[in-house]
C-alpha cells in the first residue's frame, strides 16, 4: 500500500496530468486519467487484468506442451497472442474448437494455432492448447462476466468470509478485522478487492466521483481494483501534500 517516494516536481507534473479529468463524466476516463498520473508511485505485479489472462494462457501452455520450452519464451508467445488481440475472452468464449469444426476454422483460432506452431508447438498440441483458452474464455464468460478480477474477487470475499472460523483478535471489531485481511490479500496475493477507507472515500469527493463507481469502471476497463485503491491513496496523499489544484489554463 505505501507510494513510491518522490519529487517535488514529479509530484506537481503528475497533479497536472490529472488536473481537470474531475469534472470528467466517465469515471472509466477518470480512473484511467489517474492509473496513467500515479501508476508509477503505486506497486502493484498485476496492474491490468489482461495480464492476469496472458498468464492463465501461459500456464495451458506450458501445461499442454511436453517439450523442454523456457518459461520466458513461453510468455513471450502468451504476450504475443495478446498483442494481437486474439485473446478476447468475449469472443474466444463463444468458440467450442474441440468440437466444432467451423469453429476450428474461426480466424482467432487458427491464428492461435498457427502462432504456436511456429514457436514449436505440435499440431496435436497447438490445438489443445486453443481448445483448452476457449474452455477456459466460456467459463469466465459465463460465470464471471468475462472479467478474470471477478472470478479472483469472488475466491477473496469468500475468504474474508471465513475469517472468523480461524482467527479471533479480542482488540479489533469484526470490520477492522476484516479490513486486515483485506489489506494483507490485495498486499501479498494481488487480489482485486475493494477495499475502501477513509483516505480513499476523501480521495473520491475530491474527485467528485462515487468509490462504487471507479470499482465498476475498473472491472470494464481491465485495471486491477487492488490497484486503484492505492491509486486513489496516492492521488489524497499528493493533494494534501500540494494543496488544492490549480484551476487548468
Amino acid at each position: 500500500m505505501a507510494a513510491k517516494k518522490t519529487t517535488t516536481t514529479t509530484r506537481k507534473t503528475a497533479r497536472a496530468r490529472v488536473r481537470g479529468s474531475a469534472e470528467a463524466a466517465d469515471p472509466g476516463y477518470l480512473l484511467l486519467r489517474l492509473y496513467q498520473a500515479y501508476e508509477p508511485f503505486v506497486e502493484s505485479l498485476w496492474p491490468w487484468e489482461a495480464r492476469r489472462w496472458e498468464e492463465f494462457v501461459f500456464c495451458i501452455l506450458d501445461t499442454v506442451s511436453r517439450q523442454a520450452f523456457a518459461p520466458a519464451a513461453l510468455r513471450e508467445v502468451a504476450a504475443l497472442l495478446g498483442r494481437a488481440h486474439v485473446l478476447e475472452i468475449d469472443r474466444l468464449g463463444g468458440l467450442d474448437p474441440a468440437h466444432n469444426e467451423a469453429d476450428a476454422a474461426d480466424a482467432y483460432v487458427v491464428t492461435i494455432t498457427t502462432v504456436l506452431r511456429n514457436a514449436g508447438f505440435t499440431d496435436d498440441e497447438a490445438g489443445a492448447a486453443a481448445a483448452a483458452i476457449c474452455e477456459a474464455a466460456a467459463g469466465f464468460k459465463e460465470r464471471y462476466e468475462g472479467k478474470v478480477q471477478k472470478y479472483l474477487r469472488d475466491y477473496g470475499e469468500l475468504m474474508l468470509g471465513e475469517i472468523g472460523s480461524a482467527f479471533a483478535f479480542s482488540g479489533l471489531p469484526p470490520a477492522d478485522t476484516k479490513r486486515v485481511f483485506a489489506v494483507w490479500l490485495q498486499n501479498v496475493l494481488n487480489m482485486p478487492l475493494a477495499c475502501p477507507d477513509a483516505i480513499t472515500d476523501q480521495a473520491c469527493q475530491r474527485l467528485q466521483v462515487d468509490y462504487g463507481a471507479l470499482v465498476k469502471a475498473a472491472d470494464e476497463v481491465g485495471v486491477n481494483v487492488a490497484l486503484l485503491d492505492n491509486v486513489l491513496r496516492a492521488y489524497w496523499e499528493r493533494d494534501i501534500e500540494l494543496g488544492a489544484p490549480e484551476e487548468s489554463q
